[in-house]
């Protein structure tokens, strides 16, 4: 195997208790069941930014951090197995209501060095990554409960700020005499989309005056009322979420409201979408809120913010939003379409 070394987050699913499933039901609705299971983890795990490079019968094996390069790749693999397990639950009871059993998975999660790239022969050749770090990952997942998702320590210390864990001790690692800390994820600690941005610093920032400078310039003529646009780029790890995070710090931004929004790859094709997660962030819209409840939170924000201006503003919010309208605002879009919607949310 010829690769390169990586830090990376690897992340391990399988259903509990396959076996006694496969055993009881028809194989054509094991594969049906299977087949729902993993179009979810395929859809949380790149919704993250995470790539699937093995399917395990039961299972797979996804990276965060390879091949694409991602800064925060324990972040995103803590946040794809939170997402997953929520969305397997209401999967899980549809499936009991059907067929009478409970659907879970187990959920462990390593952080470190591997080496990743290519392997195999001229007739298959796959993209992995091995090492202990994946090795660890693997046994995380083994001795995680049904419904759980286990961290190792590594993976604990870069999230800790963010997630909240349990601790469970030191556990013994099957097949192994080594002990090792585990931590079962529980939830994020925060109901707003997290950049990067809210890390702690502990040592003085170097050689970055100049740039900050030029930062704090552009804060000050947005207090003036002249926007601007601004562009930090580099390489992962160089040090763009460190020098927004001392803007942030800052004196200057007690005078202006902060928002957050994301960009993210395969969100390139949904049209406004680092705008309607900045708009829900503004609103402190949750991704659990009923419709009804985020278009109460939206109302209440624009009407905070331009109280004579609601009935007009609101009905092309929510539309770019896609939340769903009823009674005056649906009537106010009622009718316009295409580019002349567009046009409007725009204005």
């Amino acid at each position: 195997m010829e690769g390169e070394r990586k830090r990376v987050t690897v992340l391990f699913a399988d259903v509990a208790n396959y076996t006694s499933m496969a055993e009881k039901l028809d194989p054509e609705q094991v594969h049906q069941i299977m087949d729902g299971c993993f179009k979810i983890l395929i859809d949380e795990i790149h919704r993250f930014e995470g790539t699937i490079n093995q399917f395990t019968g039961d299972g797979i094996m996804a990276l965060f951090g390879a091949p694409l390069a991602i800064e925060n790749h324990a972040q995103n693999a803590c946040r794809a197995a939170l997402s997953i397990q929520t969305v397997l639950q209401r999967y899980s009871e549809d499936l009991k209501s059907k067929n009478g059993f409970e659907f879970r998975m187990r959920i462990g999660i390593n952080s470190g060095l591997v080496i990743v790239g290519s392997i195999g022969d001229d007739l298959r050749m796959d993209y992995t990554a091995i090492g202990y770090t994946t090795n660890l990952a693997a046994r995380m997942e083994g001795m995680a409960e049904p419904g759980n998702i286990l961290a190792s320590p590594n993976t604990y210390k870069r999230v800790e700020q963010q997630f909240e864990f349990k601790s469970l001790g030191k556990l013994e690692i099957k097949g192994k005499e080594d002990v090792v800390e585990a931590y079962e994820l529980v939830k994020d600690k925060v109901d707003r989309p997290r950049l990067g941005l809210e890390r702690y610093i502990f040592s003085e920032m170097v050689s970055r005056d100049k740039e900050l400078n030029q930062l704090e310039l552009q804060v000050n003529k947005a207090i003036a009322g002249e926007g601007s646009v601004v562009n930090i780029i580099g390489e992962a790890g160089i040090g763009k979420s460190r020098l927004i995070s001392e803007l942030r710090n800052s004196t200057i931004m007690k005078r202006a409201t902060l928002l957050e929004g994301r960009a993210i790859s395969i969100g390139r094709n949904l049209s406004f979408h680092p705008i309607i997660i900045l708009l829900k962030y503004w609103a402190h819209i949750k991704e659990e809120d009923t419709s009804a409840a985020a278009e109460s939170k939206l109302e209440t924000a624009i009407r905070n913010v331009c109280p004579e201006d609601i009935n007009e503003i609101f009905p092309f919010v929510a539309t770019l939003m896609g939340l769903k309208l009823s009674g005056r605002y649906a009537e106010r879009v009622n009718g316009i379409e295409g580019e002349a919607l567009e046009k409007l949310m725009r204005h």
